[in-house]
């Protein structure tokens, strides 16, 4: 019997724990069958796949031991307690720019793991606010910064530049989390040059080893940190959508370019930096 209570999840896996990932599932008595892109493993109900991409899927009949070794083998990647960044918003007229930090410690990493914690761009957004009121609920460490748009435009006015803003903000972020806890390292979503990320945090006497990778959401504190910034974003699009009596499309396409004429005719264009990044060609246009 399986005592462990859970959904199919979804973990991501290098090559190398991939390897080492289709030994031990062989050893405990798993058979293998190919197929186009992915291996598939199976001991009576329990199901393992493993995409060529380096996705793993389990089932909701893996067992303690099975999960045991997902587990284990997703536990070498980390340096724990370790925390990851990543942003959401920075692609959308409307709305903030929201950058989030989160911690995965030895306490919480079984429940992330087992939650399917991956990049939030892969998830839907109903399934991201689920999963964003379980991380409050198990009271996991985390910090945000949310520039709603009104300051966004004052700050992209001195700074001039998108990116050092997200520097300055995940320098924050890591400030606020390194003031609330120890962690080993921070991984960070590569969106501008290493010199000038490092230059931020080197101003905001942020101390801590850095990693700053391509693709960072493929790193599980990364993925975590993805999924708190998304739905806080959504949450901060919906308290805009309440105060102005009006639907606001994510992106920047012809339904963000709409949405904007029609609170411009119902506000007026000055009130439009209050609810738009106004550096924007959407902006222009209207």
């Amino acid at each position: 019997m399986n005592s462990l209570s859970h959904s199919p999840f979804i973990l991501s896996f290098p090559t190398a724990a991939r390897r080492k990932l289709r030994a031990a599932l062989t050893k405990t008595g798993f058979t293998e069958k190919n197929a186009e892109k992915r291996s598939i493993f199976e001991k009576g109900q329990e199901k393992i796949t493993v995409y060529n991409t380096g996705t793993v899927s389990a089932n909701e009949y893996v067992t303690d031991s099975t999960i045991g070794v997902l587990v284990s083998l997703k536990r070498e990647e980390l340096q724990l307690p370790e925390a990851g960044t990543d942003e959401s918003g920075k692609g959308d007229f409307f709305g903030p720019l929201v950058i989030s930090g989160a911690v995965i410690t030895e306490e919480n990493f079984k429940y992330i793991l087992l939650q399917g914690i991956r990049d939030s761009k892969k998830i839907r957004d109903e399934k991201i606010l689920q999963l964003f009121k379980g991380i409050q609920k198990k009271h996991l460490i985390y910090d945000t910064v949310v520039i709603m748009p009104y300051k966004y435009n004052a700050l992209f006015d001195t700074m001039k530049n998108l990116n050092r803003i997200l520097a300055w903000a995940h320098a924050r972020v890591i400030e606020n989390i390194a003031k609330k806890t120890h962690v080993n390292r921070i991984i960070i979503d590569k969106f501008a040059s290493s010199s000038l990320i490092n230059r931020a945090m080197f101003e905001n006497g942020v101390l801590i080893p850095k990693l700053i990778v391509e693709k960072g959401e493929k790193h599980l504190s990364c993925a975590l940190a993805s999924i708190i910034a998304r739905a806080t974003f959504l949450l901060k699009m919906k308290e805009l959508s309440l105060k102005y009596g009006m639907t606001f499309p994510t992106g920047s396409g012809q339904k963000s370019e709409a949405a904007a004429k029609e609170f411009v005719k119902k506000y007026s264009k000055d009130a439009l930096a209050k609810v738009a990044k106004m550096h924007f060609k959407t902006a222009a246009k209207i």
